[in-house]
């Protein structure tokens, strides 16, 4: 891989030196050169480079160096800056130290091919290095990634598990609940009991947690509520419409959405965030109705339809069993 440096000289002549004798050191390194402060930000700008070799004196007009490395740590804090003087002094080399450089080194102390030896020697360990240390850091970011992404797979698939086994719980709960109601249905002749029973086992499913049953008076055709816990007697007609509820033949659900945007419920139901009425139906005709509603859910869960329609048949089911043996009786 390449190794771009960029060389900043005043002295024409040492730019030359620089291109012949560092290119010479390796063939990995590609100079670019400028001769003034502004024309090497200028180029730093526009370009990238790994390395920066760069002389204390740039004219009387410029930056110096040390200026000019002061600058660039702003915007490139860990590129390699070598420094090189003519001059001989201790405070230049502290600074020089102390703002970030990688290395520092005077003009004259030795022989020219020793002086860009050292400074190609110096620039291959500190760009190694960095690389080095860059790919370091990547490869750990990217094995913090997977695993941080491989955590976020197994949470999911935590969840799902959870979720899967928190639903089929649920639905064998509900299965249970069908099957206490039709053993408890069977071993009881009083209506009102039985609705009472099967009310509140309906009230403790997963999103339900008030309601009542309502039954047809078979003289006058209206439904009267027959056993309830936390509604009243005309919460049915609130949600039955203008057409009654004698004209539901098929289970009505309504979202949280749907009572809050309704001109026709009454803000004593407002507070509600779903609502189920189901008729149980005789010859195509409701002779009942279970109307279920929530407070939590923002609708009824799918799971819980399934099981209070079927609930609905038993109602249906028992009330018929009632009227054969009375019927009987009579």
């Amino acid at each position: 891989m390449k190794i771009r440096i960029l060389v900043i000289d005043d002295d024409e002549d040492l730019l030359f030196l620089a291109e012949k004798f560092l290119t010479k050191q390796d063939d990995r390194f590609e100079l670019v050169s400028a001769n003034t402060d502004q024309e090497a930000l200028q180029i730093l700008e526009e370009e990238k480079f790994d390395a920066i070799v760069c002389d204390h004196y740039l004219g009387p007009h410029g930056m110096t160096g040390l200026d000019l490395l002061e600058w660039i740590r702003d915007s490139h804090p860990n590129i390699p800056f070598i420094i090189f003087t003519g001059r001989s002094q201790e405070s230049v080399a502290i600074r020089a130290l102390n703002l970030g450089a990688d290395f520092y080194l005077k003009k004259g102390s030795q022989d020219i091919k020793e002086l860009f030896s050292q400074i190609a020697l110096r620039i291959r360990t500190e760009v190694e290095s960095r690389r080095t240390e860059e790919a370091l850091e990547t490869a750990y970011n990217e094995l913090e990634r997977r695993v941080k992404e491989r955590t976020n797979e197994l949470e999911e698939m935590n969840r799902q598990l959870l979720h899967e086994i928190s639903e089929r719980q649920k639905v064998e709960d509900a299965l249970r609940l069908q099957r206490d109601l039709g053993n408890t249905l069977c071993r009881t002749n009083n209506l009102t009991e039985a609705l009472d029973h099967i009310l509140k086992a309906s009230v403790h499913l997963d999103g339900v947690d008030c309601g009542g049953v309502y039954i047809v008076d078979s003289k006058t055709g209206k439904f009267d509520l027959s056993t309830s816990t936390g509604i009243s007697a005309h919460f049915l007609k609130a949600f039955s419409g203008n057409k009654g509820a004698g004209a539901i033949v098929e289970p009505l659900y309504l979202s949280a959405s749907d009572i809050v945007n309704s001109k026709n419920i009454d803000n004593e139901y407002k507070d509600l965030t779903a609502v189920a009425i189901i008729p149980v139906l005789f010859n195509e005709t409701p002779k009942a109705i279970l109307s279920l509603a929530s407070h939590t859910y923002d609708e009824i869960p799918t799971r819980d339809r399934h099981t209070l329609e079927a609930i609905a048949v038993q109602i249906g089911a028992y009330m018929t069993r009632l009227e054969m043996e009375n019927a009987k009786i009579t």
